[in-house]
């Protein structure tokens, strides 16, 4: 089919499955690597437990959420995915004794690993049509600001667009790495991190590690004029310069609410993850 559409965004949409069938080799290896991402025994279990099937919806905000119910609590509770928002109210959502909704709002990487990873564990209503699950939740996750899904076009992918794609997938397979090694994890924006590492319920201990993926700095608010213009493979690169400036501030930071950084990278052909614990 052509790949051509009136609408910025699904045009955007479809230039990222262009850019993808291009570099199909190499992100058809990465795709595999997070497919086959192990699941802890436990983490098996708890899911077996649930059942088949929860059904997840995607927000206005971009995020899938999950309604309050018993599934969406142990799912909360015993594996630790998501985090509690108050519900909006044409949601449907059930009501607490106090008269406020709950849903339990997932990150893009756990929308990621509940419905592709997790044998289709998670059903997600309301994404985009066409292509696979994994692409439509990337696309989702990236949350590009519409301005600059404007610029794309079928012929000129957007160099913004496709870096935000990449990193999405890298965070994604360095996600589903530390959960196959047994820890939960969790976003780590607030210490100025990519993911924070808990040995258990983030409710009964605290992390012991933050997690920076080397390669996905991407300045959303640049402009494809500021990036160069169309995606020609210089992108990445562009994206992956981390300074020993900011390791140091990193490290120093989580030194002093007592835990270690490590830095991660998702590269090589085939691709795998590399891991350098900085103390």
């Amino acid at each position: 089919k052509s790949l051509t559409s009136s609408n910025p965004q699904e045009r955007a949409f479809l230039c990222s499955v262009r850019w993808l069938m291009n570099n199909a080799g190499w992100l058809d290896s990465l795709e595999l690597l997070l497919l086959d991402a192990a699941q802890p025994p436990v983490l098996r279990e708890h899911l077996a437990s649930l059942g088949r099937f929860l059904v997840g919806t995607v927000h206005e905000s971009g995020r899938v959420v999950v309604a309050c119910g018993e599934r969406g609590k142990c799912l909360h509770s015993k594996a630790c995915f998501g985090e509690w928002d108050v519900a909006s109210p044409e949601s449907g959502s059930k009501q607490s004794a106090s008269g406020i909704s709950y849903e339990l709002a997932l990150m893009p990487e756990e929308s990621i690993y509940l419905g592709c990873v997790s044998k289709n564990f998670l059903e997600i209503r309301g994404l985009t049509e066409g292509g696979t699950t994994l692409l439509r939740l990337l696309e989702l996750s990236t949350s590009a600001d519409p301005a600059l899904l404007a610029v794309s076009s079928p012929d000129r992918p957007s160099r913004v667009h496709a870096v935000a794609l990449l990193s999405a997938l890298k965070r994604a397979v360095v996600y589903a790495h530390f959960r196959g090694k047994g820890y939960v994890v969790k976003d780590g924006v607030l210490l100025g991190c990519h993911f924070l590492l808990y040995r258990g319920s983030p409710a009964a201990v605290h992390s012991d590690f933050g997690v920076w993926v080397t390669g996905v700095e991407h300045d959303r608010h640049s402009t494809d004029s500021q990036l160069g213009g169309a995606f020609d493979g210089q992108a990445e690169a562009d994206a992956s310069c981390t300074s020993w400036l900011h390791v140091q501030a990193l490290t120093r930071l989580l030194r002093d609410v007592s835990k270690r950084l490590i830095l991660c990278s998702v590269e090589g052909n085939p691709p795998r993850v590399t891991e350098l614990c900085v103390t």
